[in-house]
C-alpha cells in the first residue's frame, strides 16, 4: 500500500530522484511505548541527504485487533494521549486499515526496493524497535538488519552543538506517520547539509 500522498508532496517541490537511495526515514503511531506495542500506521520515506532530496513514501494504517491478536499490547495512558489529539490525525488512523501479516508484506516489499539501505527512526529504540518485534510478533525477520539502523537524533545533537538550534519546517498533519516521517527526513538532509558545509 503506497501513499497517495506522493503526489501531493512532489506538488510542493520536492525533488523526486528515480534513483536508488540509500536512507529511508521511518514513523509509526502506536497504542503504546514499549517494544511490543501495537502498531497502528507506518510511515517512510525514502531519501538522498547528499544531495538533499526526497523520494518515494510508503503509508499504511494497521488493525489494532490484529495487532493484539498477535501478542502487541496497548497502553492506556496512550490512548488517552490519542483523545487529545486533533480530529484530522486521529481520522487518518482508521482509513482502509490492513490486518498485521499484509501491513508488514507491503512494507518488506517497499524496502526491498532499496539496496543496503539505512532505516533512521527518531529515537534509538522507538520506531525501528516496535517494528522489529512486530515481525518477530509475525514469526519474521525484519527487512534490514541492525547495523542498518540510525538515530536522527543523533545527527540533531552533533548538529545543533556545532551551528546552534535550527529552524524545522513542518507540513502536514501532526502524528500522520508519513507526514512526521518526511519532516524527520527533511530535517536529516538539511543538517547532513550543514555538517557537510554545503
Amino acid at each position: 500500500v503506497h501513499s497517495l500522498k506522493y503526489n501531493f508532496y512532489n506538488k510542493r517541490n520536492y525533488s523526486i530522484r528515480k534513483m536508488k537511495m540509500k536512507h529511508i526515514m521511518l514513523d509509526i503511531e502506536t497504542m503504546g511505548l514499549k517494544g511490543n506495542s501495537a502498531i497502528i500506521s507506518i510511515g517512510a520515506v525514502a531519501f538522498d541527504p547528499d544531495n538533499n532530496c526526497l523520494g518515494e513514501t510508503f503509508y499504511v494504517n494497521v488493525d489494532l485487533s490484529s495487532c493484539i491478536n498477535h501478542g502487541l499490547v496497548v497502553d492506556g495512558g496512550t490512548i488517552a494521549w490519542w483523545i487529545t489529539q486533533s480530529s484530522d490525525a486521529k481520522k487518518s488512523l482508521f482509513k482502509d486499515a490492513k490486518p498485521l501479516d499484509e501491513a508488514l508484506s507491503t512494507f518488506t516489499d517497499y524496502i526491498h526496493q532499496f539496496k543496503k539501505v539505512k532505516v533512521w527512526g527518531n529515537g534509538l529504540g522507538f520506531d525501528n524497535v516496535i517494528v522489529k518485534n512486530a515481525y518477530a510478533a509475525l514469526k519474521r525477520d525484519r527487512p534490514w538488519s541492525d547495523f542498518q539502523d540510525r538515530d536522527m537524533r543523533t545527527i540533531v545533537d552533533i548538529t545543533e552543538s556545532n551551528y546552534g538550534k535550527q529552524t524545522k519546517e513542518k507540513i502536514g498533519i501532526a502524528h500522520n506517520a508519513l507526514d512526521d516521517a518526511i519532516n524527520q527526513a527533511n530535517t536529516v538532509c538539511k543538517y547532513w547539509q550543514l555538517l557537510k558545509g554545503k
